[in-house]
C-alpha cells in the first residue's frame, strides 16, 4: 500500500524537468514526504538507515519508472514529425505541456540517446531474468514460508527465476 502511494505520489508530485532524481532539490522533495507522512504513520527522520533515505531510494526507481513509461510512448510516435509527437503526451504525464516538451527534447539528445542503446546492450546481455514480479524478495520469502529466516536461498532463487509455464530462465533446476 506504501509502495503504491509513493508510486502515485511520485508519478503526480515530482517535477519531469529534470534530468535525474537526484537534481530534484531537498524542497521539490518535500511536499511528497509530507503527503506520504499524512497518509501514514511513518517518520521520515534523517541517518544512515532513516525511513526517509530508504523512501528517496524507492521515488529514485518510481521516478526512472515512470520517465522510462514516458520514452516508451515517445519511442512508439517516433515515426511522427515533431510537431505531432509534441501534440501526443502519454495521457499519465501530470504536469505541463513545457513538461512533454522537455521530455521529448531530452529523448533527443544523443547523450541520452547513446546512454539509452547501451543500457539496451547491457540488459540483453542478462543470461538469467528475474521473474517475480514488482513484489520484494521479502514478499516472495513469506509466500514461500514464514519469512525471510525460515526460506532457504535456494528456494527463493526458484521462486523468483523460475516460471513453471516457460520453464527456469537458464536457471538450473
Amino acid at each position: 500500500m506504501f509502495t503504491t502511494e509513493l508510486r502515485l505520489v511520485v508519478k503526480t508530485y515530482a517535477p519531469l524537468q529534470v534530468l535525474e532524481w537526484k537534481n530534484v532539490t531537498k524542497e521539490e522533495k518535500q511536499p511528497i514526504f509530507d503527503r506520504l507522512q499524512n497518509s501514514f504513520d511513518v517518520d521520515f527522520g534523517t541517518g544512515p538507515n532513516s525511513v526517509r533515505r530508504i523512501t528517496n531510494v524507492w521515488m529514485d526507481e518510481r521516478y526512472r519508472n515512470n520517465r522510462s513509461k514516458m520514452q516508451a510512448h515517445y519511442k512508439k510516435n517516433i515515426h511522427l514529425p515533431w510537431e505531432m509527437r509534441l501534440e501526443k503526451p502519454p495521457k499519465r504525464i501530470h504536469g505541463e505541456p513545457e513538461d512533454w516538451t522537455y521530455l521529448c527534447t531530452l529523448f533527443e539528445t544523443e547523450k541520452f540517446k547513446t546512454r539509452s542503446e547501451k543500457n539496451a546492450v547491457n540488459r540483453a546481455k542478462l543470461q538469467i531474468n528475474h521473474c517475480g514480479g514488482s513484489k520484494s524478495f521479502v514478499r516472495h520469502c513469506y509466500e514461500i514460508g514464514d519469512g525471510p529466516g525460515e526460506v532457504n536461498r535456494v528456494e527463493l532463487y526458484k521462486k523468483v527465476h523460475w516460471n513453471e509455464e516457460k520453464g527456469g530462465n537458464g536457471a538450473a533446476f
